[in-house]
Order: C-alpha cells, then sequence, then structure tokens
C-alpha cells in the first residue's frame, strides 16, 4: 500500500489505526477530515474534543472518562 493509500485509508476509516478505546482520537480525526462548504474542518467541535480530552484524562488510569449516549460514563 502507498503513503497516499494509507493517507487515505486513514481517513475514510481512523478507526483501523487507532487503539482500542481511544475514541476521541478517532472522532478528532473524522472532524478533521471532514471539512464544510468553505474546505475547512469545524474548527470549534475540534476544540470541543480536545477540551473534553484534557478535563475528562485520568492520569491514573491512562485513559478517559467518556459519557454514552444514554449519558451512562464509561472508562475507555
Amino acid at each position: 500500500m502507498t503513503c497516499l493509500q494509507k493517507r487515505v485509508d486513514f481517513e475514510s476509516n481512523p478507526e483501523k489505526y487507532v487503539p482500542d478505546g481511544e475514541t476521541w482520537i478517532v472522532e478528532l480525526a473524522k472532524c478533521i477530515f471532514s471539512v464544510d462548504q468553505s474546505g475547512t474542518p469545524n474548527y470549534k467541535r475540534l476544540q470541543e474534543i480536545l477540551k473534553n480530552a484534557e478535563t475528562n484524562f485520568d492520569p491514573k488510569q491512562k485513559r478517559l472518562h467518556v459519557s454514552d449516549n444514554e449519558g451512562k460514563e464509561c472508562l475507555f
């Protein structure tokens, strides 16, 4: 697989390249690679993802605490 093919594959399937449980990285990658009509990423959403990653990081677990769709807190 060429570098360009790997990049295209990463842009369309970041889950394949990110360790299990690091869902915020997948979310970040998808946000970066999805652009709006002006051709730029949604920087406000990028800031939200990074801020949540910073505030929810548990250094003891080295994982993030994330709420699922039902509002239950999960340890990823």
